[in-house]
Order: structure tokens, then sequence, then C-alpha cells
């Protein structure tokens, strides 16, 4: 079977279910990184509001959240609790893209890695409300090899490591 003739199906809720999977079925090799901090984006009226006493603006704040499921919401919501503060969930979603749609169109705020901030604020036009410190965001490889050995894709790994992380590349 061609790679073309594939067809997968991800779901955000078990990330760590399909790492395993994957990894068992000699199919592909995973790992992932820890993006360091989070932050909240909305659109500008929504950021300039909530900016001014952050964190504790966020009590009450329409909020985009991913289903009770997911470890990002169990994340989210210990954040919630030590900085006591109880947005009002506008929607749970999955999709990030669809979240990021939502937020686009004023619907609420949503968390989001730092390390994609200039992405998320030049494709969908909200800004950085603020940082929200000791969140982490996971970042999956998958890769067919145990090294990468294409110089090619060598060098796209070696650069979004640097970037997504801070890294110095070798």
């Amino acid at each position: 079977m061609a790679i073309t003739d594939a067809y997968v199906a991800l779901s955000a809720q078990y990330p760590i279910k399909l790492g395993r999977f994957l990894r068992s079925s000699g199919l592909f090799r995973s790992g992932y990184r820890n993006s360091p901090l989070a932050g909240l984006f909305g659109v500008a009226a929504l950021a300039r509001k909530l900016r001014r006493g952050f964190p504790q603006s966020v009590d009450g704040a329409p909020m985009l959240l991913p289903t009770e499921k997911s470890p990002n919401r169990r994340s989210l919501e210990g954040w919630f609790e030590a900085q006591h503060v109880r947005p009002s969930i506008a929607a749970e979603l999955d999709d990030s893209a669809l979240v990021k749609t939502f937020a686009q169109q004023g619907v609420g705020v949503f968390a989001a890695p730092l390390a994609i901030e200039r992405e998320i604020v030049h494709a969908y036009g909200v800004q950085l409300i603020g940082k929200v410190e000791g969140l982490k965001a996971r970042f999956y490889v998958l890769s067919t090899e145990r090294r990468i050995k294409h110089p090619a894709v060598a060098i796209i790994r070696e650069q979004a490591q640097a970037r997504l992380f801070n890294r110095e590349t070798a």
C-alpha cells in the first residue's frame, strides 16, 4: 500500500494512547517536547479589557476550552483554580483551528503555546492577553525511522527545535 492510500483519523482526546499504538504497531516512532509556557489570546476588545488585572480579570470572561477529557482542559482548570478565577465557558472544542476561528469572531478567549504566538496573532488577528505560567503544551513528532537520515528533514527538525524551544541547533 502506498502512503497516499492511507487514511488516518487523529483525535486530540487520546494523544498518549495514540503514541503508544503507533510505537507498538512498528509504523511510527513518536516523541514529544513540552513548550514551557502558554498564553491566553483573544480579539483586541477582549484583550484590552482582560490585560488589566490579569490573571484575576479572567474571572467571568468567556473562555473557549478543550472538552473535559482533554489533558489540556485539566491543566487549564488547575491554573484557574490556583488563580482563584472562574471563567465563563463559551464553548468546548477539541479542534484547535475551530477554537481559533471562534476566538477570531470574538466568542471567547483561548489558551495556546507561546511558541506559536506570532503565527496565531498573524493568522487569526488575536492578541496575547497574558502568560499562563506553569502550563505546558505538548508537540508530537511522528516518524517511520528511528533516526532521521534525510538531510532536508534533519534541517527542518533542527529549526523546529530551535524555534519552538529556543534551543541552539548543533
